[in-house]
């Protein structure tokens, strides 16, 4: 039996769109202190808590798959278990990524033309978040 604990470490922007407000997100998590790296497009028009679980749903799917077991293994050797320490804390945390990245975009959108041509066309990539 496989027991696999997730710890995810933080989340960062990539490729903004201001068109249609999508993204892809960074996502660096631990699976029993082995570092990894994923990466999944995401679009705001949902609420955060939304999107915290589809994301949170997406790397422990994306776990399992890759730790799927062999099919010709004894049935306790067959079963893979992936969880968090705590699934509602870290869907809490990743929400507040969502919600102070949503502040971010309006702030972003939000800015005068006094800054400049160039400063107001720039995307807000590279927006870090540390979960934990």
């Amino acid at each position: 039996m496989k027991n696999l604990l997730i710890k995810i470490k933080d989340l960062k922007v990539m490729n903004y769109s201001r068109r249609d407000d999508s993204f892809d997100v960074v996502i660096n998590f631990l699976v029993n202190d082995i570092p990894n790296s994923l990466n999944k497009h995401v679009v705001m028009d949902q609420r955060a808590d939304v999107l915290s679980h589809d994301l949170v749903e997406y790397v422990k799917k994306f776990v399992k798959d890759k730790n799927k077991p062999d099919p010709r293994a004894d049935f306790l050797e067959g079963i893979t278990v992936v969880h968090y320490e705590d699934d509602e804390e870290i869907e809490l945390k990743v929400a507040e990524f969502f919600k102070r990245f949503n502040n971010h975009i309006k702030d972003y959108k939000t800015k005068g033309y006094t800054e400049g041509f160039l400063t107001r066309y720039k995307t807000p990539d590279e927006f870090t978040f540390r979960v934990g």
